[in-house]
């Protein structure tokens, strides 16, 4: 079950944490772009400056409570791998 917003009931309170732990500063307000770019070299590059971010530990509670996956949440890609086509199973 979700409220409203599509947070889960154990993601709510750990979202409002990290909205108080976000700034001007943080990576991901500073350039949001690459956290959800379809590149996965925008996305790694994302991930290491989430390494720096004081909301690091409170982004990473929210995504785990949220179940998010896809994005880069608290330096972690979560974007699901593609899967490799037939032809290069069998190479």
């Amino acid at each position: 079950m979700t409220n409203r917003l599509g947070l889960k009931p154990d993601a709510a309170p750990r979202f409002i944490e990290l909205l108080h732990l976000v700034d001007q500063n943080t990576p991901c307000v500073v350039d949001p772009a690459p956290f959800s770019s379809d590149d996965r070299a925008e996305r790694a590059e994302a991930a290491e400056a989430c390494q720096w971010c004081p909301a690091l530990e409170a982004c990473a509670a929210y995504a785990d409570a949220q179940r998010e996956t896809w994005h880069v949440w608290a330096g972690v890609d979560r974007t699901p791998k593609p899967r490799a086509s037939k032809k290069e199973q069998a190479a």
